[in-house]
């Protein structure tokens, strides 16, 4: 995702779950524990989009990034 930053835990955890020997199925399952996402509102101001719209393009690329890992774990 071009632009997408993400907070110094996550980049942590993200570096951990790829050195993990944990199989990709456990790292799925985990994704269940992630209750909600806050788009970055101020962000999307900046580049001119209403609130409303920076949720609905946030939603989408979240939607988007998980099909893709999904998919690359079914190969």
């Amino acid at each position: 995702m071009s632009g997408a930053k993400l907070d110094g835990g996550v980049e942590i955890m993200a570096a951990q779950a790829a050195k993990s020997e944990r199989p990709v199925s456990v790292m799925f399952d985990d994704l269940d524990l992630i209750a909600d996402v806050l788009p970055d509102y101020v962000l999307g101001r900046r580049r001119g989009l209403t609130d409303e719209e920076t949720e609905r393009r946030a939603r989408a690329a979240l939607t988007w990034a998980i099909n893709r890992i999904l998919e690359q774990g079914e190969r």
